[in-house]
C-alpha cells in the first residue's frame, strides 16, 4: 500500500512500513508492506494526528498503539493486558503470533466495535477510557477478540459466510478462556450461561444452525464459542490443543471451510467426530429434559433410577441429541455420588447404586 499524503499526518496501513519519504509539496509518502497473503477485505488505511506508542512481548512481537495526542493517560487502562494476550494465545495454539507487529488504532464514529485487519485492528474511540471509566466499559474484551482474528480470520481465512463460526466463534471463546485467567471459574461460569440463554432464545424464533448464512449472530458468537467450549471438554484440553495446532499449522495463510476442522480432529486423534459436528455445528436446536426419579431395589441392592426423557421439537432437521451428563445424588449427611452417563436416545434409564437410602434430592 503506498499512500501520499499531507506531512502533518500520520499514516497506517497493513504490513511493515517499508519507508516514509517527505515530498516538496508539504505531503509524505508512505509504504507498507505485507510479506505473506491475506484477505482483501482486511485492507485498512488509517489517517489521522495521532501519537504512537510501542512495547514488545516476553518474545519479542511488536505492538503499537496509536492514540490520539492530548490524552496519553487513557493508553493504558485502554490497552491493558495487550502483552499477557498474545503470549496467552501463542501458548493456547502453539502457533507463533504470525506476523511481524501489531497495531491498534482508533478512529470516531466507527460503525461496530473494532475491525480485525490483519496486523492493524481499528476500533471505536468509545472504548479510549481513562482508570476511572475502566469498569464501565472497557476495551479489554473486544481487544482479544480482535487479537484472536488475527490467527482464527486473518492466518486461516473462511471460503464463504457460512464457514464464518471458524473466525466469531473461535474469537468469541479464546477471551473468554482468557478473562478466565483474570477473572477465575466463575466469570467464565457466568459467561457459559450466558451464551446458553442466549442459543436457547434464539431457538425460539428459529432452527438455523451454527453453520449457516442465516445463522444470525447469536449461533455465530455465543453458541458457537459454547459449542467449541463442548467440544473442547469432550476430547480434552490438551487433545483440543493438538488439533488446533495442527489445523492451524496446516492451513496457515490460505482459505479454510469447516471440513477442515473436522479433519483435523482425524488426522490428530484418529477420531470421527461426526455425531457432534452433525448435532451442534450442521444442526440446530438444543436438547430440552424432562427428568424424575425412582428408589428401586435390584437383587437386594438399592439404586436410584433416573428417568431422562428428550421434549424438544424433533424434525427432518433436529434430532435427538448425545450428551455427556453428570447425574448427582445428594444425602441428607451432606454425602454425594456424582456419575457421568451418555445420553442419546429419546427415553433412557439410568440407575444409580446407592448404600445410604437417606436422599435429600437427585
Amino acid at each position: 500500500t503506498i499512500v501520499t499524503f499531507d506531512s502533518k499526518y500520520k499514516v497506517l496501513s497493513n504490513g511493515t512500513l517499508k519507508s516514509e519519504k517527505k515530498n516538496k509539496n508539504g505531503t509524505s509518502t508512505w509504504h507498507y508492506a505485507m510479506t505473506h497473503p491475506h484477505a482483501g477485505y482486511l485492507l485498512m488505511l488509517g489517517i489521522g494526528e495521532y501519537a504512537v506508542k510501542s512495547a514488545k512481548t516476553k518474545r519479542g512481537v511488536p505492538y503499537h498503539f496509536w492514540y490520539y495526542p492530548d490524552q496519553e493517560y487513557r493508553v493504558e487502562p485502554t490497552f491493558r493486558h495487550m502483552a499477557e494476550m498474545i503470549d496467552f494465545m501463542e501458548e493456547e495454539t502453539g502457533i507463533n503470533y504470525p506476523w511481524e507487529s501489531y497495531s491498534q488504532i482508533m478512529v470516531q464514529d466507527f460503525l461496530y466495535g473494532a475491525m480485525e485487519n490483519t496486523t492493524a485492528t481499528i476500533f471505536g474511540d468509545f472504548f479510549y477510557v481513562d482508570e476511572r471509566s475502566f469498569t464501565e466499559r472497557n476495551y479489554v474484551g473486544v481487544n482479544c477478540h480482535e487479537l484472536v482474528h488475527q490467527w482464527f480470520g486473518d492466518y486461516i481465512t473462511h471460503r464463504s459466510n457460512a464457514d464464518i463460526w471458524l473466525h466469531e466463534s473461535y474469537a468469541t471463546f479464546y477471551p473468554k478462556l482468557f478473562n478466565k485467567t483474570l477473572l477465575g471459574d466463575d466469570a467464565y461460569s457466568w459467561q457459559e450461561r450466558g451464551e446458553a440463554n442466549a442459543a436457547l432464545a434464539a431457538s425460539l424464533r428459529d432452527d438455523y444452525p451454527v453453520r449457516h448464512t442465516k445463522g444470525g449472530t447469536t449461533r455465530v458468537y455465543p453458541k458457537g464459542s459454547h459449542v467449541i467450549a463442548m467440544l473442547r471438554y469432550v476430547y480434552g484440553e490438551e487433545e483440543f490443543n493438538k488439533v488446533i495446532n495442527h489445523y492451524l499449522k496446516k492451513h496457515g495463510y490460505k482459505n479454510v471451510e469447516t471440513n477442515d476442522l473436522y479433519q483435523a480432529f482425524q488426522d490428530v486423534l484418529g477420531v470421527s467426530p461426526d455425531w457432534f459436528f452433525e448435532q451442534w455445528v450442521y444442526r440446530g436446536g438444543e436438547p430440552h429434559y424432562k427428568v424424575s426419579y425412582e428408589k428401586i431395589q435390584k437383587n437386594e441392592r438399592s439404586f436410584i433410577r433416573v428417568h431422562v426423557k428428550q421434549t424438544h421439537k424433533m424434525d427432518h432437521v433436529i434430532g435427538t441429541f448425545k450428551m455427556p451428563v453428570n447425574f448427582a445424588v445428594y444425602f441428607k449427611d451432606g454425602k454425594k455420588i456424582i456419575e457421568k452417563h451418555w445420553i442419546s436416545k429419546e427415553e433412557e434409564f439410568v440407575d444409580i447404586e446407592v448404600k445410604n437410602a437417606d436422599i435429600a434430592f437427585v
